[in-house]
This record gives structure tokens, sequence and C-alpha cells, in this order.
């Protein structure tokens, strides 16, 4: 144990020292009510295992596809996803509604049974459960969704869904077809609504305590999917996003003038360098790269910059192992 702690001691170090308790994560915002379990309404006959109300779904997503996250409310967009609808006050979702807001099927009905469904832009129709329904493909429909129109992507897997049609004046970006091709409904909608937000909505859980997430595949048509909705919902307010590459957990970080971006490769394969790219709105210049490899004391690596929007597109310029970590102070 003395020789993997004196290992690991040079890049333990090092980043204490780059990031100080006072700097700030910045990305999609993750509402959380702590007491969000005293809030929910369950069925007849539920069990314990439905009362927690936990929010590390939507972490676990984005963060797998590369889109840098934050806890409590972002001034761009933020995900409400399951159960922890029912726990906001009325002011707290007036707000979240002027923003960039993303909704899975459970947080959208509720919202629709609060009151607030003229703000959502769909019209609801039924759940169906996997067990007693056909549905089987998630069908691209929309250029916004930047992958090629007709391209299905798989929802064998989840639990439950919501039919719904997008009302008049919201974008149909995906629907919902059966195993006999037959369409269900739409898949992702989004929508302008009046309080100057843009709100998104799923026909799918991606917050079933937690578990659901595991069920929606993940590829890298998804992650540009992701992507592109990220990026409409957010206005001017657009996060770090990593794309190229599966499981590189993004992080963004600021105190004052300071800002650092952090990549993470969670998947065993290495990241080539070169293969994957790290946008990021509003830098003009990257100041610093460093890759720390596991028990490796941190070292500097190129970076490859080219402009993207407002911003800056970077490319590591060494390979990435597994858990190895890329870090960037951007100005």
């Amino acid at each position: 144990m003395g020789e993997l702690l004196s290992r690991a001691y040079p890049a333990l170090d090092w980043l204490s020292r780059r990031f100080p308790r006072a700097m700030e994560s910045h990305g999609v915002g993750v509402p959380f009510v702590p007491d969000a379990a005293a809030h929910t309404r369950l069925t007849a006959g539920a069990g314990y295992g439905a009362l927690p109300i936990l929010f590390n779904a939507p972490m676990m997503i984005l963060g797998g596809l590369g889109v840098a996250t934050q806890g409590g409310v972002s001034p761009g967009v933020n995900v409400l996803w399951g159960e922890q609808a029912w726990a906001f006050s009325d002011e707290a979702i007036t707000d979240l509604l002027s923003k960039g807001l993303w909704l899975d099927a459970r947080a959208a009905s509720i919202l629709i049974e609060r009151g607030f469904g003229r703000h959502i832009g769909i019209k609801p129709g039924r759940w169906l459960d996997r067990e007693s329904a056909l549905y089987a493909l998630e069908r691209f429909m929309h250029s916004h969704t930047g992958v090629r129109r007709g391209f299905n992507a798989s929802v064998n897997l989840a639990p439950r869904l919501l039919t719904f049609e997008a009302v008049a004046g919201a974008e149909t970006w995906t629907e919902i077809v059966d195993c006999m091709n037959r369409r269900l409904g739409a898949g992702l909608c989004v929508f302008n609504n009046a309080k100057g937000g843009r709100v998104a909505v799923t026909a799918y859980n991606l917050a079933n305590n937690g578990i659901a997430y595991r069920n929606w595949y993940l590829g890298f048509q998804r992650q540009t999917l992701v992507h592109r909705l990220v990026g409409a919902l957010a206005g001017r307010s657009v996060p770090v996003m990593a794309e190229g590459a599966p499981h590189a957990l993004t992080i963004e970080q600021r105190l004052d003038a300071d800002r650092a971006v952090v990549v993470i490769n969670g998947w065993p394969d290495p990241i080539a360098a070169g293969s994957m790219r790290v946008n990021i709105p509003g830098a003009k210049r990257v100041r610093e790269s460093v890759l720390i490899a596991p028990l490796r004391a941190p070292r500097r690596i190129p970076a490859r910059t080219s402009r993207s929007g407002n911003g800056l597109a970077v490319m590591p310029g060494a390979d990435m192992p597994y858990l190895g970590m890329w870090v960037l102070r951007a100005g």
C-alpha cells in the first residue's frame, strides 16, 4: 500500500494545487431536492425500493456521452427525470420551464398532472408496458438530430413507454415504431413555450430509481443526438462536450477567470491521439494541456486546437489510457 500511495502522490498533489475547493462545476444542470422521497406518489403495493429518489441517472448518461454536468440549476439547460418532478415547487418548475429543459416520459406526465402541460409541447396518449407491447425502435426523423433520417436505435429494453404526439409548433426529432414497423408515436419532441424556454420530452423513462438508464442503448448516434439536443436547449449557455469516444467523462470547473476542463477515459480501450474532440464554448486558447495516467506523474502533452463556433475544439496529442485524465486550462 505504501508503494501504491507513493506512486499516486505526484498526481494527487498536482491535482490538489490545480483545483482549489472554491472551484465550481459548470454544465447541464441536474436539480435535486433532498427530501424528494417525501413528495413522491406510490402505487398500491409498492415496496421500499420505490421510495428512494436518486439523481445519478442524468449524470451517468450525460457523463457517459461526454457532456459536462453540474449539481443544481443551470442558467442554460437542465434535466428533470422521473419522480423528482413531484418534489419541486410550482415556482421552481416555472423557473425550469423558462430555460432549456429535458424531461423524460415520467417527469412529463407528472408536470401534465400538475397543470404545466401547455408548456411542454406534447399531446399525451397511454403508457405501454414491455410485457404487453411490441415497441422496438426509435427512428431518427429530423436533421436536427445530426444522424441520418431513418436510422433506428433500439428501445427494446425500456420497461415502459409513453405514447404522445407533438403539439402544433413543436418539432418531432424521433418516433417510436414497433417490430412490425408500425408507428406508435413520437419519440423525442422539442417545443418553444410561452415562458421563453425550450423543452424536450422523450417517450421513455430515463430515471427509474437509477436503473432504467442501463437499458437505453448508448452509441455514437445517441451521443450525437444528445449533443445536438443539449446544444438546442442551451441557447447561449452551451456546456463543454466531448465527442468521438465512449464514456469520456467530461467536467468543467471555474473560479473567477480560471477555467479548467477535465476528461477521464472511462472505457478500457485507450483513446487514440486525435480521435476525440472536446468542444469548449467561449474559449480562445488553451493555456495548459496535461495528461495523468494511472499511478504516473502528470506530463504535458500537445493539444491540437481549431475554431468551433464561438469557442475551440481541442484534441489530445497523445493516447489516453484507461482511467487516464486529460486536464486543460482554457482562456
